[in-house]
């Protein structure tokens, strides 16, 4: 294995712990049973049942999207763009948008999110970089649209 094939490898893993750790916390109190399948096909499980439904993320930014502007909507917008899918029961899938929605998260908590859904790479694999779009960009004013 060559150098930059090592690298690629050590970014994968570093960029899918990241991953883990925010999809961790965003669904430790889900109410129901999910699975959540990330690009490079590691499965994290929540609920003590068979999953009634798996979200798949093809890469990160989707992810980050959803962590930095909080928005459900970012997550079907994804999906219709075919960055993320969908398995299993649509309506179970539909209950994702009320967790979503009623999350709450300290001041700390809130930032450990934010800092790590920064430097989760782009669907480019590059990271966001300071020229990007308004849109492309959350504004940290965001940040107080999480309750805590």
């Amino acid at each position: 294995m060559g150098r930059e094939q090592t690298e690629l490898v050590i970014t994968d893993v570093v960029e899918a712990g990241r991953a883990k750790r925010i999809l961790q916390c965003i669904f430790q109190d889900y109410n129901g049973n999910l699975a959540v399948r990330l690009w490079n096909d590691e499965t994290l499980r929540f609920g003590a049942d068979s999953p009634e439904t798996t979200l798949i993320f093809h890469h990160a930014q989707p992810l980050r999207d959803l962590i930095l502007f909080r928005d459900p909507l970012r997550l079907a917008e994804a999906y219709f763009a075919g960055h993320v899918s969908l398995e299993g029961d649509i309506y179970a899938s539909l209950r994702l948008k009320d967790h979503l929605q009623s999350l709450s998260f300290s001041i700390r908590e809130k930032a450990a999110l934010v800092s790590s859904a920064l430097f989760l790479k782009g669907s480019s694999g590059q990271e966001m970089s300071a020229t990007a779009s308004p849109m492309q960009r959350a504004p940290l004013s965001r940040l107080r649209s999480w309750r805590g």
